[in-house]
């Protein structure tokens, strides 16, 4: 143990002193320190030190702040001041203060990082100077933490006491101090002070004992090593001079030094009948009892290594033979250069003052054993009225601790009613220091209360003083239940005669009423004057006489008897009653019958409508189609319609076994009967999902409700509720979250197939204005534009195509076709994107072969084959087409060499919008890079089936190139029937608009050289693409005017008077069908040329556009050159 002894008073100013008490508080609390210093016991030799959270930066100094809550005198410590009783010490702004020497000693505040707080530093040091005198109260937090000052204080033998508060205002720094014993007691605010007063009054008595303090010769012992270290001794030095000085000394004085040897003073030689050269390396263990001797050496061991004050008690043989307790107490002594050389210490003889602690402990002891055993309570108080002991059978009798229990805690056991009046009692007879006895109501263990004695004389001292009391408290309970009985006996039974809602009646043994109370003789009508002069049998409908005879027979035989009959009143009315009786002794001898009658007439009633209420309410629950059931307020059921029987295939007898939950799915089981138990708990309504197994053995997707059931005076009976099977719904929702998320993934791959074509056309626009000197460059760029452009429009032909064809909308145009044709066809189509590859194409056609088909639908099935060829194979691939004819079919023919198809992909590769779908549960099978919309494919399927064939595909696996094979009915004819038949056809589709005459026009105007100018009138609400095709019309030499709407155009074309309309028709204000309309309607409308230009390409939409007088549909965006004709070919196509 570590000691700094330095600066310590004289003996006699040491029992003086007072005991030191550290007080930690938050700034903002400290109005609760009247509360706290309210039952301060004046005189009592005590000082105060106060250490607040947060004083250091308050405007005020705290004693400022805290003079007018405490009635001390409120002193603000300085550097030396020396600590006195009665007073109320406060640190100075911005200071920290500690105690050494019982003097205050100021420091710094401490940083914002350090982690001991102030405090803390105030408990350490007190600990380290007064050792078993300090204790610690924490009022809450100040400071810092403190808990580390708190232990250094039990460390030390002091004692410490933390503020015990309510749950809500409880800090978890205060909860895990007391949880983890740091604190010795834990108190409330209002007896933190009596629980501390009891404390410092023990710490002063034992130390009037001479337990506590040495004497004045072992006080001189316990300082003189430092005394020799200050005053510059040295035994190396001048070993003559030392060992004059130390000899001199009347107590046990010893020095060592490294190597070994041990100096011993004459007192100590004596003592123990030694010489040095016997305490040399570590002789000296040899005299130290056998018991202690390992746990002393290894504490002295340790203050060694550490170069610390060793301090240390043991047994000790003396010269003698005897075994004698001592004290010991040594300073490491350091050379000039700060090396430790040595110690220098000194031991006294405590074996007085061990004896002394022993045999009070034994009386203790001796004392605690009668009192625990005995059949009484036994208590102690002081002077000043506060418990100071409490006997075993208290706390175990009112569950209290020792802690709880003192001062005046143990009022908190008596019972409220009682408890100003026991204190009152107990105060009054302690301020005339007489005997008491008076009883009151005391809270037992399990939280009742008993009557108990409390008796108790004053303690007086041997001069006669008054100390207080001992007394005893003894359980009464049976004897005042007793005598409370007795005394209430005929006031209760009167009370309940009189009062008792149920009539209560006695006959004599032969029948006759001897007594009735009011609600008897109101249910039957009569007076007790009238009714003393009849017998039951007079008041008894006949069908009930024989039960009534038969009970009363019994109860002369002395047994109980409890019958229901009819009673007939005076009036006439009848009531049926419930009797309980019982026969009457008196010493021994039956003299009365006694009777309770209960009028149950309205439960009767109640029973019977309520058995009637039941009966609808089955014959109604069992009529309905719905899952009916009804639990009770435990969650057992009670009643299942017939449905529910036929819907699972199962009877009541196994639902009263709990069997349903047999019928719950096992991964659905435990969650849906938590949902329900927690439902019957928190009394609330229910609802949970659930797959359950119908009486077929299907499992089916169940949906609950059940509402509480309440009594008319609101007590919960249970719940009722319904159950139906949402299975389909179940089917559908899922398959709502399935086209959810096909339909987010499409979302995205399609914006990613945008993006493809839109940046190079981004790039190449940015490009164009870069090289515009070269012709070469801009060519190129021009043709990347155009090409990307139609992969655009390719894009939204084939979007469009897959929403007819999901409707069933698409419709083939057939007629005579030449497989060949269709081939090359293909092959122009998807020539830039096989060039752009670097693919050589092989051609395989079977020559002269026809057939019934839509020309440009089959052609667009193979330029869709071989895009996807040209798509997914490596640079500088192979593509082979080919048809030819199988039997009765035709075989068109696709092969590759590309990625292939993984094995897994191909019961999925004609899905439109499946294609390496990341969602998907086959998604990533794809490769990465080759995810597309894969709606080409999609379309091949479909038209392939429209034209009664089907599509097979083949991979021998990643990197082995696939093969596609559309298979469809055998042809009709030859080639050479309708050959020049079938290159005169040509369809919308391939024209890119919809319109009567419109070729004819074409070709008309494709053979004329005349190209005058004309009036043209664009709308669209898109300003952008409305300026673009301004200009583009402009540039072929042609009056061009703009109209953003619908509205503006008809203004517009009534002055412009436009030889040609372009017209969008989704727009804002008036759409392009009205507009067309509101033309039409006009006599100079009525020969205009009006060409609908958008972006809606359906039938219903072409429909529309003839309907509302559109000459032409184009759809978006339209070829120049189709624009020219049809602005320069009007008098033809007229």
């Amino acid at each position: 143990m570590s000691r700094d002894l330095s600066e310590s008073g004289s003996v006699d100013e040491l029992r003086t002193a007072p005991v030191i008490v550290a007080v930690g508080i938050r700034i903002g609390e400290v109005a609760e320190l009247r509360s706290f210093f309210a039952d301060l016991t004046q005189g009592t030799e005590v000082a105060f030190v106060l250490v607040a959270d947060g004083d250091t930066a308050h405007p005020e100094s705290l004693a400022t702040l805290v003079s007018p809550h405490v009635d001390l005198p409120v002193v603000e410590a300085e550097e030396g001041t020396l600590i006195e009783a009665g007073r109320l010490y406060t640190p100075p702004t911005g200071r920290v203060v500690v105690v050494k020497g019982r003097r205050f000693r100021l420091q710094p505040s401490p940083a914002s990082d350090d982690h001991v707080g102030p405090i803390d530093r105030l408990l350490f040091s007190l600990a380290k100077d007064q050792q078993s005198r300090a204790a610690a109260v924490l009022l809450s937090p100040g400071g810092g933490d403190g808990t580390r000052g708190l232990q250094a204080i039990r460390e030390a033998g002091g004692r410490s006491f933390l503020r015990k508060r309510t749950t809500d205002g409880e800090s978890g720094s205060d909860r895990e101090r007391a949880s983890n014993g740091v604190a010795d007691h834990v108190f409330p605010l209002d007896r933190l002070m009596t629980g501390l007063m009891v404390h410092i009054d023990h710490v002063l008595v034992a130390e009037r004992n001479g337990l506590q303090w040495p004497s004045s010769a072992a006080y001189a012992a316990e300082h003189l090593p430092t005394s020799v270290l200050s005053h510059g001794l040295d035994m190396e030095r001048d070993a003559a001079h030392f060992r004059a000085v130390i000899d001199s000394a009347p107590v046990l004085i010893w020095a060592n030094d490294r190597h070994g040897n041990v100096f011993l003073n004459r007192a100590c030689r004596d003592f123990f009948g030694a010489s040095e050269a016997d305490f040399r390396h570590n002789g000296w263990s040899n005299f130290i009892h056998e018991e202690d001797r390992e746990a002393f050496t290894a504490a002295y061991r340790v203050a060694v290594d550490r170069q610390e004050v060793f301090e240390g008690q043991c047994r000790v043989l003396r010269h003698d033979g005897m075994y004698r307790w001592m004290q010991s107490i040594a300073l490491p002594r350091f050379s000039d250069e700060g090396w430790l050389v040595g110690y220098v210490g000194s031991s006294f003889d405590i074996s007085r003052m061990k004896s002394s602690e022993r045999t009070l402990r034994e009386s203790e002891q001796w004392f605690k054993s009668i009192a625990d055993n005995a059949p009484a309570m036994l208590w102690i108080t002081d002077e000043h009225h506060r418990c100071t002991y409490l006997s075993r059978g208290w706390l175990e009798f009112t569950g209290q601790t020792e802690a709880e229990g003192l001062g005046l805690g143990w009022a908190d056991a008596v019972h409220p009613d009682d408890r100003e009046r026991a204190i009152r009692h107990f105060l009054a007879a302690a301020e005339r220091q007489q005997p008491f006895s008076f009883d009151y109501r005391l809270r037992t263990v399990d939280g009742g209360f008993r009557w108990a004695i409390d008796a108790a004389r004053p303690r007086f001292d041997d001069a006669g003083k008054f100390v207080g009391y001992i007394g005893s408290v003894i359980d009464v309970d049976e004897r005042k239940g007793a005598e409370m009985q007795l005394a209430r006996s005929e006031q209760r039974y009167r009370s309940l005669f009189d009062n008792n809602i149920d009539g209560i009646v006695s006959v004599d043994l032969n029948g006759y009423f001897t007594a009735a109370n009011p609600a008897a003789l109101e249910m039957s009508g009569y007076s007790m004057d009238e009714l003393r002069y009849l017998s039951f049998i007079h008041l008894c409908a006949p069908e009930s006489v024989d039960t009534l005879i038969q009970a009363f027979q019994r109860g002369l035989r002395g047994e109980a008897l409890s019958i229901e009959l009819t009673m007939i009143r005076k009036d006439g009315k009848t009531r049926d009653l419930i009797v309980h009786g019982a026969p009457i002794y008196v010493d021994g001898e039956l003299r009365e019958l006694f009777g309770i009658t209960v009028d149950v007439t309205v439960r009767n009633e109640a029973v019977a409508k309520l058995r009637e209420s039941e009966e609808r309410f089955r014959e109604m629950a069992n009529g309905l189609p719905l899952i009916v059931w009804v639990h009770d307020a435990t969650g057992k059921q009670e009643f299942v319609n017939d449905t529910f029987c036929e819907y699972f295939g199962i009877t009541r007898e196994m639902l009263r076994k709990e069997r349903w939950r047999l019928l719950v799915h096992d991964e659905d089981g435990a969650a849906y009967s938590e949902q329900f138990m927690a439902a019957v708990r928190e009394q609330r309504s229910f609802h949970a999902e659930a797959r359950v197994r119908r009486a077929d053995g299907e499992w089916r997707w169940m949906e609950s409700w059940g509402r509480p059931r309440l009594s008319p005076n609101g007590e919960f009976l249970g719940h009722i509720g319904t159950s139906v099977d949402v299975t389909e719904r179940k089917l559908y929702e899922l398959s709502l979250e399935e086209h959810d998320r096909r339909t987010n993934s499409f979302l995205t791959k399609l914006a990613r197939e945008l993006r493809n074509p839109l940046a190079p056309i981004r790039t190449g626009l940015e490009l164009l204005q870069q090289v515009q000197d070269d012709a070469a460059i801009r060519e190129e760029v021009r043709g990347t534009i155009q090409r990307q452009t139609r992969q655009l429009i390719k894009l939204v032909d084939n979007l469009v195509d897959i929403s007819q064809v999901s409707r069933g909308q698409l419709e083939l145009h057939k007629r005579p076709t030449r497989l060949d044709e269709v081939a090359h066809m293909a092959v122009e189509m998807t020539r830039p994107m096989i060039d752009e590859g670097g693919h050589h194409l092989t051609l395989d056609l079977e020559p002269e072969i026809e057939m019934e088909a839509d020309r440009e639908r089959l052609a667009q099935v193979l330029a869709n084959l071989l895009n996807n060829a040209a798509k997914y194979t490596p640079h500088g691939g192979q593509l082979i087409l080919k048809t030819a004819r199988h039997g009765d079919e035709v075989v068109l023919i696709v092969r590759d060499s590309g990625i292939g198809i993984p094995l897994e992909m191909r019961e999925r590769v004609f899905d439109a919008f499946a294609h390496g779908d990341p969602t998907a549960a086959d998604g990533d099978a794809w490769p990465h890079g080759h995810r597309g919309l894969g709606i080409g494919l999609t379309l091949v399927k479909h038209l392939a089936e429209l034209h009664g064939g089907r599509v097979e595909v083949f991979s021998e696996g990643a990197n082995r190139g696939s093969q596609f094979t559309v298979r469809l009915p055998a042809p009709i004819q030859r080639a050479g029937d309708a050959g020049g038949e079938l290159r005169g056809e040509s369809s919308d589709a391939q024209r890119g608009f919809v319109g009567a005459g419109l070729v004819d026009g074409i070709r008309e105007t494709a053979s004329s050289t005349v190209d005058a100018p004309r009036h043209v009138l664009v709308v669209d609400d898109n300003f952008a693409a409305a300026k673009l095709l301004e200009m583009s019309i402009s540039l072929l030499g042609h009056q061009v005017r703009l109209a953003k709407d619908g509205i503006e155009a008809v203004r517009m074309a009534a002055d412009f008077l436009p030889d040609v309309v372009f017209m969008d028709i989704g727009m804002p204000n008036m759409d392009g069908y009205e507009a067309a309309r509101h033309i039409r309607q006009q006599p100079w409308g009525q020969a205009m040329k009006l060409v609908a230009l958008t972006g809606w390409g359906q039938d219903e939409d072409i429909r529309q556009s003839r309907e509302a007088g559109f000459n032409e549909h184009l759809i978006k965006p339209a070829e120049s050159e189709t624009l020219r004709r049809l602005i320069t070919g009007i008098g033809s196509v007229d």
